[in-house]
Protein backbone atom coordinates (compact mmCIF):
# COMPACT_ATOMS: atom_id res chain seq x y z
CA UNK A 1 0.00 0.00 0.00
CA UNK A 2 2.91 2.54 0.37
CA UNK A 3 4.16 1.74 -2.57
CA UNK A 4 0.74 2.05 -4.40
CA UNK A 5 -0.44 5.18 -2.56
CA UNK A 6 2.37 8.13 -4.00
CA UNK A 7 0.96 6.96 -7.88
CA UNK A 8 -2.77 6.84 -6.58
CA UNK A 9 -2.68 10.09 -5.30
CA UNK A 10 -0.77 11.88 -8.18
CA UNK A 11 -3.78 10.18 -10.41
CA UNK A 12 -6.29 11.83 -8.47
CA UNK A 13 -5.06 15.46 -8.15
CA UNK A 14 -3.69 15.45 -11.65
CA UNK A 15 -6.75 17.61 -12.92
CA UNK A 16 -7.49 19.26 -9.46
CA UNK A 17 -5.01 18.84 -6.90
CA UNK A 18 -5.69 19.40 -3.15
CA UNK A 19 -6.39 22.62 -1.74
CA UNK A 20 -7.97 24.22 1.57
CA UNK A 21 -10.09 25.87 -0.02
CA UNK A 22 -11.71 23.20 -2.00
CA UNK A 23 -13.05 22.01 1.70
CA UNK A 24 -16.63 22.65 2.69
CA UNK A 25 -17.59 21.58 6.27
CA UNK A 26 -21.49 20.30 4.94
CA UNK A 27 -19.65 17.83 2.31
CA UNK A 28 -17.54 16.58 5.39
CA UNK A 29 -20.68 16.13 7.24
CA UNK A 30 -22.23 13.98 4.38
CA UNK A 31 -19.49 12.23 4.19
CA UNK A 32 -19.53 11.16 7.60
CA UNK A 33 -22.82 10.08 7.81
CA UNK A 34 -22.84 8.06 4.80
CA UNK A 35 -19.18 6.31 6.63
CA UNK A 36 -19.44 5.97 9.87
CA UNK A 37 -22.94 3.11 9.83
CA UNK A 38 -20.57 1.35 7.42
CA UNK A 39 -17.55 1.51 9.43
CA UNK A 40 -19.08 -0.21 12.56
CA UNK A 41 -20.63 -3.09 9.49
CA UNK A 42 -17.16 -3.21 8.05
CA UNK A 43 -15.79 -3.91 11.66
CA UNK A 44 -18.70 -6.48 12.26
CA UNK A 45 -17.41 -8.05 8.66
CA UNK A 46 -14.29 -8.09 10.33
CA UNK A 47 -15.23 -9.76 13.66
CA UNK A 48 -17.24 -12.42 11.09
CA UNK A 49 -13.68 -13.07 9.48
CA UNK A 50 -11.34 -13.42 12.33
CA UNK A 51 -14.06 -14.40 15.32
CA UNK A 52 -13.31 -18.26 13.93
CA UNK A 53 -9.84 -17.80 15.37
CA UNK A 54 -10.64 -16.78 18.32
CA UNK A 55 -13.44 -19.45 19.24
CA UNK A 56 -11.88 -22.57 17.49
CA UNK A 57 -8.86 -21.49 19.79
CA UNK A 58 -10.71 -21.51 22.88
CA UNK A 59 -12.58 -24.49 22.40
CA UNK A 60 -10.04 -26.89 20.28
CA UNK A 61 -6.57 -27.98 20.10
CA UNK A 62 -4.13 -25.75 18.47
CA UNK A 63 -3.84 -28.05 15.42
CA UNK A 64 -7.00 -27.43 14.60
CA UNK A 65 -6.24 -23.47 14.22
CA UNK A 66 -3.76 -24.51 12.01
CA UNK A 67 -5.81 -27.28 10.01
CA UNK A 68 -8.61 -24.52 9.61
CA UNK A 69 -6.57 -21.63 8.49
CA UNK A 70 -4.34 -23.08 5.77
CA UNK A 71 -7.19 -24.60 4.20
CA UNK A 72 -9.66 -21.30 4.74
CA UNK A 73 -6.95 -18.77 3.18
CA UNK A 74 -6.22 -21.58 0.17
CA UNK A 75 -10.15 -21.81 -0.72
CA UNK A 76 -11.06 -18.21 -0.16
CA UNK A 77 -8.10 -15.88 -1.64
CA UNK A 78 -8.74 -18.93 -4.49
CA UNK A 79 -12.05 -18.50 -5.25
CA UNK A 80 -12.38 -14.58 -3.77
CA UNK A 81 -10.05 -13.60 -6.81
CA UNK A 82 -12.64 -14.07 -9.46
CA UNK A 83 -15.36 -12.56 -6.96
CA UNK A 84 -13.50 -9.65 -6.17
CA UNK A 85 -12.84 -9.08 -10.17
CA UNK A 86 -16.31 -8.61 -10.53
CA UNK A 87 -16.84 -6.14 -7.06
CA UNK A 88 -13.94 -3.86 -8.58
CA UNK A 89 -16.34 -2.96 -11.67
CA UNK A 90 -19.66 -3.62 -10.79
CA UNK A 91 -20.23 -0.53 -8.13
CA UNK A 92 -19.15 1.93 -10.76
CA UNK A 93 -21.09 0.14 -13.44
CA UNK A 94 -24.26 0.41 -11.82
CA UNK A 95 -23.94 3.60 -10.30
CA UNK A 96 -22.70 5.51 -13.99
CA UNK A 97 -25.84 3.74 -15.53
CA UNK A 98 -28.18 5.10 -12.68
CA UNK A 99 -27.14 8.74 -13.05
CA UNK A 100 -27.46 8.36 -16.98
CA UNK A 101 -29.86 6.31 -17.73
CA UNK A 102 -32.44 5.83 -14.67
CA UNK A 103 -33.40 2.96 -12.37
CA UNK A 104 -34.84 0.68 -15.55
CA UNK A 105 -31.75 0.74 -16.99
CA UNK A 106 -29.29 -0.32 -13.87
CA UNK A 107 -31.66 -3.10 -13.20
CA UNK A 108 -31.33 -4.79 -16.67
CA UNK A 109 -27.45 -3.72 -15.79
CA UNK A 110 -27.72 -5.61 -12.34
CA UNK A 111 -29.36 -8.80 -13.73
CA UNK A 112 -26.80 -8.90 -16.52
CA UNK A 113 -23.66 -8.60 -14.03
CA UNK A 114 -25.96 -11.44 -11.80
CA UNK A 115 -26.17 -13.59 -14.76
CA UNK A 116 -22.69 -13.24 -15.67
CA UNK A 117 -21.15 -13.94 -12.04
CA UNK A 118 -23.17 -16.97 -12.30
CA UNK A 119 -22.02 -18.34 -15.47
CA UNK A 120 -17.94 -17.73 -14.40
CA UNK A 121 -18.49 -18.05 -10.50
CA UNK A 122 -20.14 -20.88 -9.66
CA UNK A 123 -18.54 -23.50 -11.83
CA UNK A 124 -15.35 -22.40 -10.08
CA UNK A 125 -17.05 -22.79 -6.62
CA UNK A 126 -18.05 -26.24 -7.75
CA UNK A 127 -14.76 -27.02 -9.24
CA UNK A 128 -12.75 -26.51 -5.90
CA UNK A 129 -15.45 -27.90 -3.81
CA UNK A 130 -15.11 -31.32 -5.95
CA UNK A 131 -11.07 -31.28 -6.01
CA UNK A 132 -10.78 -29.61 -2.23
CA UNK A 133 -8.82 -32.67 -1.23
CA UNK A 134 -6.02 -32.49 -4.33
CA UNK A 135 -5.86 -29.06 -3.97
CA UNK A 136 -5.11 -28.67 -0.38
CA UNK A 137 -2.55 -31.69 -0.87
CA UNK A 138 -0.97 -30.23 -3.79
CA UNK A 139 -0.79 -26.41 -1.88
CA UNK A 140 -0.21 -27.53 1.94
CA UNK A 141 1.94 -29.95 3.77
CA UNK A 142 0.48 -33.53 5.28
CA UNK A 143 -0.31 -32.83 8.69
CA UNK A 144 -2.82 -30.31 7.11
CA UNK A 145 -4.53 -32.39 4.07
CA UNK A 146 -7.65 -32.98 6.67
CA UNK A 147 -8.36 -29.40 6.46
CA UNK A 148 -10.20 -30.01 3.17
CA UNK A 149 -12.94 -31.10 4.54
CA UNK A 150 -14.20 -26.65 5.17
CA UNK A 151 -13.23 -25.72 1.37
CA UNK A 152 -16.42 -26.16 0.29
CA UNK A 153 -18.39 -24.02 2.85
CA UNK A 154 -15.51 -21.54 2.57
CA UNK A 155 -15.80 -21.23 -0.97
CA UNK A 156 -19.62 -21.06 -1.35
CA UNK A 157 -19.25 -18.05 1.53
CA UNK A 158 -17.32 -15.89 -0.81
CA UNK A 159 -19.67 -16.83 -3.27
CA UNK A 160 -22.63 -15.74 -1.34
CA UNK A 161 -20.09 -12.64 -0.47
CA UNK A 162 -19.89 -11.57 -4.16
CA UNK A 163 -23.81 -11.83 -4.34
CA UNK A 164 -24.50 -10.22 -1.12
CA UNK A 165 -22.29 -7.32 -2.27
CA UNK A 166 -24.53 -6.99 -5.56
CA UNK A 167 -27.92 -7.30 -3.72
CA UNK A 168 -26.94 -3.79 -1.88
CA UNK A 169 -27.02 -1.85 -4.91
CA UNK A 170 -29.94 -0.37 -4.32
CA UNK A 171 -29.35 0.83 -0.54
CA UNK A 172 -26.45 1.93 -1.70
CA UNK A 173 -27.30 3.94 -4.17
CA UNK A 174 -30.09 5.77 -2.43
CA UNK A 175 -27.07 5.96 0.49
CA UNK A 176 -28.63 4.07 2.96
CA UNK A 177 -25.35 3.44 4.88
CA UNK A 178 -27.37 2.83 8.59
CA UNK A 179 -29.43 0.01 6.62
CA UNK A 180 -26.27 -1.62 5.41
CA UNK A 181 -24.47 -1.11 8.95
CA UNK A 182 -27.31 -2.96 10.39
CA UNK A 183 -27.09 -6.14 7.94
CA UNK A 184 -23.17 -6.60 8.22
CA UNK A 185 -24.16 -6.46 12.24
CA UNK A 186 -26.79 -8.72 12.17
CA UNK A 187 -24.94 -11.30 9.66
CA UNK A 188 -21.64 -10.94 11.86
CA UNK A 189 -23.74 -11.43 15.19
CA UNK A 190 -25.59 -14.59 13.84
CA UNK A 191 -22.41 -16.14 12.43
CA UNK A 192 -20.39 -15.73 16.10
CA UNK A 193 -23.29 -16.92 18.28
CA UNK A 194 -23.79 -20.40 16.19
CA UNK A 195 -19.90 -20.56 16.54
CA UNK A 196 -20.21 -20.35 20.27
CA UNK A 197 -22.69 -22.84 20.63
CA UNK A 198 -21.96 -25.29 17.41
CA UNK A 199 -17.63 -25.27 17.67
CA UNK A 200 -17.11 -26.53 21.27
CA UNK A 201 -19.40 -29.55 20.45
CA UNK A 202 -18.79 -30.46 16.34
CA UNK A 203 -15.56 -28.75 16.00
CA UNK A 204 -13.68 -26.48 13.30
CA UNK A 205 -16.15 -27.24 10.59
CA UNK A 206 -19.10 -25.91 11.97
CA UNK A 207 -17.08 -22.61 12.14
CA UNK A 208 -16.95 -22.96 8.29
CA UNK A 209 -20.64 -23.98 8.18
CA UNK A 210 -21.47 -20.65 10.55
CA UNK A 211 -19.49 -18.59 8.07
CA UNK A 212 -21.81 -19.82 5.35
CA UNK A 213 -24.99 -19.20 7.52
CA UNK A 214 -23.74 -15.41 8.29
CA UNK A 215 -22.99 -14.49 4.26
CA UNK A 216 -26.36 -16.19 3.19
CA UNK A 217 -27.91 -14.12 5.92
CA UNK A 218 -26.32 -11.17 4.56
CA UNK A 219 -27.39 -12.27 1.11
CA UNK A 220 -31.20 -12.14 2.61
CA UNK A 221 -31.20 -8.77 4.33
CA UNK A 222 -29.29 -7.08 1.85
CA UNK A 223 -31.98 -8.63 -1.21
CA UNK A 224 -34.96 -7.51 1.31
CA UNK A 225 -33.89 -3.93 2.33
CA UNK A 226 -32.70 -3.19 -1.57
CA UNK A 227 -35.44 -4.07 -2.83
CA UNK A 228 -37.75 -1.41 -3.06
CA UNK A 229 -35.01 0.91 -3.83
CA UNK A 230 -33.94 -0.87 -6.48
CA UNK A 231 -35.34 -3.99 -8.06
CA UNK A 232 -33.20 -7.05 -8.32
CA UNK A 233 -34.29 -9.66 -10.94
CA UNK A 234 -32.33 -12.25 -10.37
CA UNK A 235 -31.92 -14.72 -13.17
CA UNK A 236 -33.04 -17.80 -11.41
CA UNK A 237 -33.10 -19.97 -14.98
CA UNK A 238 -29.53 -19.07 -15.29
CA UNK A 239 -28.63 -20.22 -11.63
CA UNK A 240 -30.81 -23.61 -12.42
CA UNK A 241 -29.20 -23.89 -15.91
CA UNK A 242 -25.44 -23.26 -14.48
CA UNK A 243 -26.30 -25.24 -11.64
CA UNK A 244 -26.55 -28.42 -13.59
CA UNK A 245 -23.91 -27.59 -15.73
CA UNK A 246 -21.76 -27.18 -12.77
CA UNK A 247 -22.65 -30.41 -11.24
CA UNK A 248 -21.73 -32.94 -14.52
CA UNK A 249 -18.50 -30.64 -14.78
CA UNK A 250 -17.66 -31.53 -10.68
CA UNK A 251 -18.55 -35.36 -11.83
CA UNK A 252 -16.44 -34.70 -14.74
CA UNK A 253 -13.63 -33.41 -13.19
CA UNK A 254 -13.38 -35.60 -10.31
CA UNK A 255 -13.46 -38.82 -12.44
CA UNK A 256 -11.06 -37.58 -14.80
CA UNK A 257 -8.94 -36.88 -11.39
CA UNK A 258 -9.30 -40.52 -10.03
CA UNK A 259 -8.79 -42.19 -13.45
CA UNK A 260 -5.50 -39.78 -12.97
CA UNK A 261 -4.66 -41.18 -9.68
CA UNK A 262 -5.18 -44.91 -10.74
CA UNK A 263 -2.76 -43.95 -13.89
CA UNK A 264 -0.14 -42.71 -10.90
CA UNK A 265 0.37 -39.43 -12.90
CA UNK A 266 1.79 -36.58 -10.90
CA UNK A 267 -0.88 -34.14 -8.87
CA UNK A 268 -0.19 -31.15 -10.48
CA UNK A 269 -0.96 -32.91 -13.68
CA UNK A 270 -4.04 -34.96 -12.69
CA UNK A 271 -5.37 -31.53 -11.56
CA UNK A 272 -4.78 -30.16 -14.57
CA UNK A 273 -5.98 -32.67 -16.50
CA UNK A 274 -9.56 -32.89 -14.30
CA UNK A 275 -9.46 -28.92 -15.21
CA UNK A 276 -9.06 -29.23 -18.81
CA UNK A 277 -11.69 -31.74 -19.40
CA UNK A 278 -14.06 -29.77 -17.12
CA UNK A 279 -13.83 -26.21 -18.93
CA UNK A 280 -15.55 -27.78 -22.37
CA UNK A 281 -18.32 -30.18 -20.26
CA UNK A 282 -19.12 -27.13 -18.46
CA UNK A 283 -19.72 -25.15 -21.89
CA UNK A 284 -20.96 -28.17 -23.79
CA UNK A 285 -24.08 -28.21 -21.18
CA UNK A 286 -24.55 -24.42 -21.40
CA UNK A 287 -24.71 -24.66 -24.85
CA UNK A 288 -27.43 -27.58 -24.88
CA UNK A 289 -29.41 -25.99 -21.92
CA UNK A 290 -29.66 -22.90 -24.05
CA UNK A 291 -28.16 -20.96 -21.79
CA UNK A 292 -26.47 -19.20 -24.03
CA UNK A 293 -27.85 -16.30 -26.04
CA UNK A 294 -28.25 -16.38 -29.51
CA UNK A 295 -25.93 -13.39 -30.06
CA UNK A 296 -23.39 -15.09 -27.88
CA UNK A 297 -23.32 -18.31 -30.12
CA UNK A 298 -22.85 -16.26 -33.47
CA UNK A 299 -19.90 -14.68 -31.31
CA UNK A 300 -18.27 -18.10 -30.25
CA UNK A 301 -18.87 -19.24 -33.73
CA UNK A 302 -16.99 -16.51 -35.39
CA UNK A 303 -14.23 -17.04 -32.92
CA UNK A 304 -14.16 -20.54 -33.60
CA UNK A 305 -14.03 -19.95 -37.47
CA UNK A 306 -11.22 -18.17 -37.28
CA UNK A 307 -9.10 -19.90 -35.13
CA UNK A 308 -9.61 -22.76 -37.29
CA UNK A 309 -8.66 -20.51 -40.55
CA UNK A 310 -12.53 -21.40 -41.83
CA UNK A 311 -14.83 -19.18 -43.25
CA UNK A 312 -17.83 -17.02 -41.34
CA UNK A 313 -20.86 -15.87 -42.77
Amino acid sequence: MILVLPILISRVVRLNGIHPQHFHFGDALEIWQYAWPLTLGNVAMWGLRVSDLFIIGASQPERDIGLYTVSYNISAKSIELLVTLFLLSVSPLIFRTWEVNGRNATEDVLTMVTRTYLILCLPAAVGLTILALPFVTLLATPEYYAGYRIVGFVVFSSFLWGLANMANAGMAIQKKAIQLGINQIIAATIHIGLQLFLVPRFGYVASAVSTLIGYATLLTLNAVFSQPHLTWHFPFRTLINVGMASIAMGLAAWETYHLSEVESLPLPISIFLSIAVAIPVYGGCLWLLDEIKADEKDMFQHLWKRMTGGQYV
